[in-house]
């Protein structure tokens, strides 16, 4: 796998394409062309697949914030200097 990354990327560099200012970007077209895509994408979405996936996501959160909240310590003055009060 190793000679087949290096071998790889030794082709890859010696074929290098150098892409014009006008193949690069677009320019207002390709701007329109972005937003089409994400217009044309979005009417083809399921809303009530996108909804039961926000609700899973939201839980997800909820589930990782409580247990970073569940293992972090009461105080951090006392887990930072443990004699901090008999001192």
């Amino acid at each position: 796998p190793v000679l087949a990354t290096l071998t790889f990327g030794f082709v890859a560099r010696h074929r290098r394409v150098s892409f014009s200012q006008t193949q690069r970007n677009f320019g207002v077209l390709g701007d329109l062309l972005t937003v089409v895509l994400f217009v044309s994408v979005a009417t083809t979405l399921e809303w009530p697949r996108v909804l039961n996936g926000l609700a899973l996501a939201l839980a997800i959160i909820g589930v990782r914030a409580m247990s970073k909240v569940a293992e972090s310590p009461r105080s951090p003055t006392r887990a930072a200097f443990p004699c901090a009060r008999a001192c």
